[in-house]
């Protein structure tokens, strides 16, 4: 499968973000900043979300991560790699969607 698209803003925070289906690598991080919505849109198809992450995952503080225009076969899979501090983490009221795969050392 490869890398996909490189995500260059590791921090959704400044707007609200939509995302079509496809693989989305990142170096570094991923963050979803405090109230910010994270909207994957399928397009009325059979969308799936494969997120590479290289460092940590984080879901800040009623964060929301919704689906649009999605089926019953999308999937969404966060494939947190991880180095010596990688983690994937929810802060209080936070919502997401998806599998997570999390290695620690």
């Amino acid at each position: 499968m490869g890398t996909g698209t490189e995500l260059v803003s590791t921090t959704f925070g400044t707007n609200d973000e939509t995302l079509e289906g496809g693989i989305y690598s990142t170096i570094n991080y991923l963050t979803i900043a405090i109230g910010k919505t994270l909207t994957l849109d399928g397009k009325g198809i059979d969308g799936s979300w494969i997120f590479n992450i290289a460092n940590y995952l984080t879901f800040s503080a009623n964060s929301t991560v919704i689906l649009e225009g999605v089926t019953d076969k999308s999937t969404i899979i966060w494939n947190v790699l991880g180095d010596k501090t990688g983690l994937a983490g929810y802060i209080t009221g936070a919502e997401a969607r998806g599998y997570i795969n999390n290695h620690l050392f």
